[in-house]
């Protein structure tokens, strides 16, 4: 029979370190453990040199033509340039027609009457004046008066009549008609063609038409006035 187990002795003292034995395989990784407070920012580095120039890209699409702008102010006017030398004279052109060349006139102011039904002369003859017909045989005639009746109705006429190289009575066709008591002043021109040419005078012929007996037509400020025509 075994008998009591005895009181443990003293530990004897440590000996000395034995050998570090082999490393043992490395175990599994742990869990990733909770990211930390970020640290603060670092000074900026010094700025790099400047890399070269890239190649220019292509032209980009034209844009839309912007408003025009307000004109600009007047510049100031250039120097004169010199005269051009004259050119030659162009050659000359055809004679025109003859003109009014000649044109005679005359007037008598005085107020006369005639009672007459037929072309004649007041007391004072005229006015009259004398011209050339041209070589184309036409003139211009033109007469004027002023004229009165001695009732409403009667007719006042002034008319002329030509001697010389022609040989014109006095007509209703180329006078000057004027009717009424009220004085009035007109005037009638006529062309006459055909005519011989040379030296003739045209001279003033008056009469009355209507107003039964014992009209008359005073007429005043009469005037005759002849033209040439080609």
């Amino acid at each position: 029979m075994q008998g009591t187990t005895g009181a443990t002795g003293a530990q004897g003292a440590t000996g000395p370190a034995g050998a570090q034995g082999p490393t043992g395989a490395r175990g599994a990784t742990g869990a990733q453990g909770p990211t930390g407070q970020a640290g603060q920012n670092g000074t900026n580095g010094t700025t790099g040199s400047q890399g070269t120039t890239g190649p220019q890209g292509p032209t980009g699409a034209r844009g839309p033509t912007g408003a025009i702008g307000p004109t600009g102010a007047k510049g100031a006017t250039g120097a004169k340039g010199t005269t051009g030398a004259k050119g030659t004279t162009g050659a000359m052109g055809p004679t025109g027609p003859a003109g009014t060349s000649g044109t005679v006139a005359a007037s008598i102011a005085a107020s006369q009457a005639t009672t007459s039904t037929t072309y004649v002369d007041l007391a004072t003859v005229g006015p009259a004046v004398t011209l050339t017909v041209p070589a184309s045989g036409r003139v211009l005639v033109s007469v004027t008066t002023g004229a009165a009746g001695t009732s409403a109705s009667v007719s006042c006429f002034m008319s002329f009549a030509a001697t010389g190289a022609n040989a014109i009575a006095a007509a209703d066709a180329n006078a000057v008609i004027l009717s009424g008591s009220t004085l009035q002043r007109s005037s009638a021109s006529s062309v006459l063609s055909s005519l011989t040419p040379g030296s003739t005078t045209f001279t003033g012929k008056y009469k009355l038409a209507g107003g039964g007996g014992g009209a008359s037509c005073t007429l005043s400020n009469r005037s005759i006035m002849v033209i040439p025509l080609p």
